[in-house]
């Protein structure tokens, strides 16, 4: 992956030649999950957040479906065990997302 440079008056070109490792041409991509992480090229972090906000969703979801029977108290601590898991969180550092925009 080609990070543009911070300074956009540093950029020498926006075209690249093919790229061959081990006679194997390799592709350009603007954005690669990683470790189930997605890094982009732009550096944001937007993508990333916005599949951990839907996943806690969805587990969210599930527990209230399965365990609508039991008491709040139990409810809590499933929660904070299973809906509130953002691993690599602490990586995030330049996002522009904002959980009104879902």
């Amino acid at each position: 992956m080609i990070f543009a440079p911070k300074d956009k008056r540093k950029v020498v070109t926006s075209t690249f030649p093919s790229f061959k490792l081990d006679n194997i041409d390799h592709k350009f991509v603007f954005e690669f999950k990683y470790l189930g992480h997605f890094i982009t090229n732009d550096e944001h972090d937007d993508k990333d957040v916005l599949c951990e906000v839907r996943a806690m969703f969805t587990h969210t979801n599930i527990l209230a479906r399965r365990f609508f029977s039991c008491s709040v108290s139990v409810k809590i601590v499933l929660f904070r065990t299973f809906c509130i898991c953002f691993y690599g969180m602490e990586l995030w550092q330049r996002y522009m997302f904002s959980i009104n925009r879902l």
